[in-house]
């Protein structure tokens, strides 16, 4: 009996389970029909703003990297003795980077017809995305305002949702900010089996349906990308809308026509953050240090992956903002890593300082960038690592890289005219320059001033006009 009570009791469970099982894939059937409708009713509206909207509109010339002083030739060797003076900075206003998440696309897991898939290789990455033949659409481009209304509207019919995600699951997996799953895209439209002309309006349509304010524009009958940004990009042509700058991708003159209707309220401007370990596939490459710090000499070999510095060529100019909160790749961070824990463990905070900055002064040759790459170049640390010679920008990116990923010591860049450099927050007083900031003091750290310690900065460095970036 108490086992046909079981029974009995184990059916209605399942029938039950059953039934709550049904009503939610209906509930949920339901609301992603809600979901799409709506959707599609924004990108029918979208459609007509651009025919509505569309424009001619006249770039600015390409900003470039602020120098109002040529930064030195030689690398600055201490002389002088150690000065205590301080001064004090009023804080500006802070300008917060910010990693974007993108749109998540959740609702739909397969292609009932997916019958087509591209196979690449992203810097070493290879994946393979599936998707249906329909969502390949050849089609001569018109230059006209009417052909970018229509793509988008016969694009947003078609099925994207999975693509869409699976080329999101890709960015994160390889933890490559904004502009990395720009040219992700770029790379998934190469290998689309359409007309060069058409690619760009694939990147366009992948772009904005991540959330990434983006648009597409015609320039001397060639389809340009532009896309908004939170940051200055160096040596790209654009324009300003409201508080937005817009940059120019592509081949152009001096002028572009566009719409001026972005998509959607939630779109964000392409950001350049590299808050996590590039992880890409290893492509090791060694390269040999020799530097001295309290008469012992060290010969390191440091490891760095190719396939990150590869992906990092291919960035544009910005702030250096962003390159004194980038992080390497895993590999990088491991060699370094392995190097670093005996040398700083049990020093004081002082002692890693002075430890780190030996090893950035006297490691790596100092050229400038006019004559290493014939125009103003920072790099990331990747890229430091494998050029081996850098200018004052560059060693300040690389001690800050290595303090925020090895130490606990918070540091701050100390702008000047035709300088940079660090100041860093220790619990006991030090000898030298310091700089009262935030209600807390900082003493000048200078990785381009060639043996010298903490609390200096190349005496060329006019104080008077010294201005604290907090990063």
């Amino acid at each position: 009996m108490r086992f046909l009570l079981l029974v009995f009791g184990f059916f209605c469970f399942t029938v039950n389970a059953q039934d709550l099982q049904k009503e939610f894939e209906k509930f949920r059937s339901s609301h992603e029909q809600d979901f799409l409708k709506e959707v599609r009713r924004q990108d029918s509206i979208f459609a007509q703003q651009i025919i509505k909207n569309w424009r001619s509109i006249s770039l600015n010339p390409p900003l470039e990297k602020e120098i109002e002083q040529p930064k030195p030739k030689v690398l600055p060797e201490t002389i002088d003795t150690v000065r205590n003076l301080n001064y004090k900075i009023e804080p500006a206003p802070a300008k917060k980077l910010r990693s974007i998440s993108p749109v998540q696309y959740e609702h739909l897991d397969y292609y009932p017809d997916e019958d087509l898939s591209i196979s690449s290789d992203f810097y070493g990455q290879e994946y393979q995305i599936g998707f249906p033949t329909s969502f390949v659409v050849e089609k001569e481009v018109v230059f006209e305002r009417s052909f970018v209304s229509d793509f988008w509207v016969e694009m947003s019919k078609r099925p994207y949702q999975k693509l869409m995600n699976d080329l999101l699951l890709v960015k994160d997996q390889l933890n490559i900010p904004g502009y990395g799953f720009y040219l992700l895209s770029q790379d998934f439209a190469e290998q689309l089996n359409v007309s060069e002309d058409l690619k760009p309006f694939y990147v366009w349509f992948l772009m904005l349906k991540a959330g990434y304010d983006t648009r597409i524009g015609f320039s001397k009958n060639n389809p340009v990308i532009i896309l908004a940004s939170d940051v200055r990009i160096y040596g790209k042509n654009y324009f300003t809308e409201g508080d937005k700058h817009y940059y120019i991708f592509g081949e152009h003159d001096d002028s572009v026509n566009s719409y001026g209707e972005v998509y959607g309220k939630e779109l964000s401007g392409i950001d350049f953050l590299i808050n996590e370990p590039l992880d890409f596939p290893l492509k090791p490459v060694q390269k040999q240090y020799k530097f001295s710090h309290d008469n012992e000499e060290f010969q390191w070999s440091i490891y760095y992956n190719q396939n990150v510095f590869e992906l990092l060529e291919n960035f544009p100019q910005t702030e250096i903002s962003t390159y004194l909160n980038a992080r390497g790749s895993f590999l990088l961070e491991r060699s370094l890593g392995k190097l670093l824990k005996d040398q700083l463990q049990g020093k004081s905070e002082s002692e890693q300082v002075a430890f780190l900055m030996s090893f950035v002064q006297k490691a790596f040759d100092y050229e400038t960038d006019q004559l290493q790459f014939g125009r103003e170049k920072v790099m990331y640390p990747e890229q430091i690592i494998h050029y081996s010679k850098s200018d004052c920008d560059d060693r300040t990116v690389m001690l800050s890289y290595l303090l925020r990923t090895f130490t606990d010591v918070k540091s701050i860049a100390l702008l000047f005219p035709q300088h940079i450099a660090l100041a860093v927050k220790l619990p006991m007083p030090t000898f030298g320059e310091t700089v009262d900031y935030m209600g807390n003091r900082f003493t000048f750290c200078d990785p381009t001033f060639y043996n010298a310690p903490l609390g200096t900065v190349i005496p060329d460095a006019d104080r008077s006009r010294m201005e604290v970036l907090s990063y």
